[in-house]
């Protein structure tokens, strides 16, 4: 008996080891080892999916952060380009308010208003007829003439554009023109020098009878002036060549 208790012990104690040694699927059972394996499969499957979304929304979400960048870029640009495209604007609108804009000017003796674009074109019609470009100084004065009729050289204008007429050798048209001057502005101090451009126009055209007439006329109307003294002077220049005749 006492024989094969000791017998007995060491068999236990082998069998334990053995249990103890033994695979997972020995102890638990081949079914719950294959769930265990399919469940691990399963988190692993799931993990590597969700490593997959999320680097596809990381990648996502860089591809529009790029576009951002790039719309801020273009929004930027197109911001600088409104921004000089209103300077420019601005720039061009005050350069054409300060053409618009009356500035003053000492005109035939008195201060007035005036645009600096009509002085530019009276000065730069004045600097023709010396440059004996009388076709462009026309053209220049009718302009000022028909876009500004009240600006204050328009008797001015109206002159030279007769005396320009008379030295192109338009003889009627210079006398129709100085004879507007006299009309519109009966007290002006160009009015003299207009009527002695008018009879130089009439001798011109042949008729001295009118030409001496408005000379005598000059001669009574400014006596103890310039114009009177130079009216004299070509009555008596007519009157010789009458004379000699």
């Amino acid at each position: 008996m006492q024989f094969s208790q000791r017998l007995a012990r060491p068999l236990l104690l082998a069998a334990a080891a053995l249990a103890v040694s033994a695979p997972a699927h020995a102890l638990f059972g081949d079914d719950d080892a294959r769930r265990a394996i399919l469940e691990l499969r399963e988190r692993m499957d799931a993990a590597q999916n969700a490593q997959v979304m999320l680097q596809g929304q990381i990648d996502q979400l860089r591809e529009q952060n790029s576009k951002f960048i790039g719309q801020i870029d273009e929004l930027g640009n197109a911001v600088q380009q409104q921004r000089r495209a209103a300077k420019e604007l601005f720039g061009d609108l005050d350069k054409r308010l300060r053409v618009i804009e009356p500035t003053e000017e000492t005109i035939d003796g008195k201060a007035q208003k005036v645009s600096s674009e009509e002085t530019r074109r009276y000065k730069t019609a004045l600097a023709l007829f010396m440059q004996e470009k009388y076709t462009a100084c026309l053209n220049l004065l009718e302009l000022l003439l028909v876009d500004t009729p009240e600006t204050p050289y328009a008797a001015s204008a109206l002159y030279w554009r007769g005396t320009a007429l008379y030295a192109a050798g338009r003889m009627k048209e210079a006398v129709t023109m100085q004879d507007e001057l006299i009309e519109r502005f009966p007290k002006h101090e160009r009015v003299p020098e207009a009527k002695l451009s008018k009879a130089a126009a009439l001798t011109g055209l042949g008729n001295k009878t009118a030409a001496v007439k408005l000379l005598k006329e000059i001669i009574k109307d400014y006596e103890g002036t310039g114009a009177a003294e130079q009216a004299a002077k070509r009555l008596k220049s007519l009157s010789s060549k009458s004379a000699k005749k």
